[in-house]
């Protein structure tokens, strides 16, 4: 009789167990969906976080014309044809703005670039950007400067950067780079990277590692400065 007992209470606890795992299969994706979405800065609500990460906007078009709403992960179109590279020209690459818009390296020749590479985990980096920051108030009606974050969407994300930025008042430009490209394309493996373009598209210089306050200000001067000759 005991034994009996004891088989029924096995497959009572068994089927409770197959139940308890397809309703978890079932509801993982909503839960995961839903979390990311809260993650992105969305509402929390499980029914339309999964369509809300979803979306895809053409090349040249913005996801979101409000800088201070968009807040889903950037994502990189890279319809338009990246640039060839000329002798001694800086390699294209494709990088997206604040508002969702996949651009290129290439659409800001016309003026000196200074592009840097960064992301919240290096520590190297952040030491810079109080050097950059005096750089782009004195230098940002010259100069083009284009602080790009490294954002896998895992490990670096639009958010973390983004309330980086914020809580430290830095107002330079910054833009995401989603591809996972742009360190192999340089032959770099590391950060903080930063590169000085003529106007022309040209490679002024290039510098891996953190620069003092006045090394980026000399490497800038010599930038504008080269433009002349």
């Amino acid at each position: 009789m005991e034994k009996g007992k004891n088989t029924i209470t096995t497959l009572i606890l068994t089927g409770s167990l197959l139940v308890i795992l397809a309703l978890g299969s079932a509801l993982y994706p909503k839960i995961t969906a839903w979390y990311e979405g809260l993650s992105n800065g969305g509402s929390g609500n499980i029914t339309n976080a999964a369509a809300n990460n979803t979306t895809v906007t053409p090349a040249g078009q913005n996801q979101n014309t409000d800088t201070e709403t968009f807040t889903g992960e950037p994502v990189t179109i890279p319809e338009v044809p990246l640039a060839e590279t000329k002798q001694n020209g800086a390699k294209d690459f494709y990088l997206v703005d604040k508002t969702g818009k996949t651009l290129r390296l290439s659409d800001f020749y016309g003026k000196p670039v200074v592009v840097n590479l960064w992301a919240t985990w290096c520590g190297y980096c952040k030491e810079e950007f109080p050097g950059y920051e005096e750089a782009y108030r004195e230098f940002g009606d010259t100069v083009q400067f284009l602080m790009v974050d490294l954002c896998d969407g895992v490990e670096e994300t639009r958010a973390k950067a983004d309330k980086y930025i914020k809580n430290s008042g830095y107002t330079f430009p910054v833009y995401y780079e989603t591809l996972d490209k742009v360190l192999n394309t340089y032959g770099v493996g590391g950060i903080p990277l930063s590169i000085f373009i003529n106007s022309d598209g040209t490679i002024y210089e290039t510098k891996l590692g953190a620069m003092s306050k006045d090394s980026l200000f000399k490497r800038i001067r010599g930038l504008i400065s080269n433009q002349n000759n």
